[in-house]
């Protein structure tokens, strides 16, 4: 906070939308790592036609998630800050399902714990 930014095992990433009927939402989501505890969660929020996404906590630099890659075909990761240009929007805009997987990053490597 004192930086003015979040801390180093955060990200931040912004795709857009197509849904049908939900221009206001908020997805949440905490991790659990099997085997050390560590914790970590994933908000993502929806605003009309954007989404934007937190991820991070004590546990996310244990995950692939932070591996991924910064952008993808339908979103542009913003945190940490690019090296690289960025098209905005995203080529391909996500719908009401493909919102549910990403909203859910770790879902094949993590529990969700309760």
């Amino acid at each position: 906070m004192t930086q003015n930014r979040p801390p180093a095992s955060v990200q931040v990433r912004l795709a857009a939308v197509e849904s049908n009927g939900y221009p206001l939402r908020a997805l949440g989501r905490g991790y659990q790592a099997r085997a050390t505890g560590d914790k970590a969660i994933c908000l993502t929020l929806t605003i009309g036609v954007l989404v934007a996404q937190v991820f991070g906590g004590p546990g996310a630099g244990d995950h692939g998630f932070q591996k991924a890659g910064r952008t993808g075909t339908n979103f542009v990761g913003i945190y940490p800050p690019q090296l690289q240009a960025v098209a905005w929007p995203p080529p391909d805009a996500l719908d009401d399902t493909s919102l549910t997987t990403f909203a859910h990053p770790l879902a094949p490597i993590t529990e969700v714990s309760p």
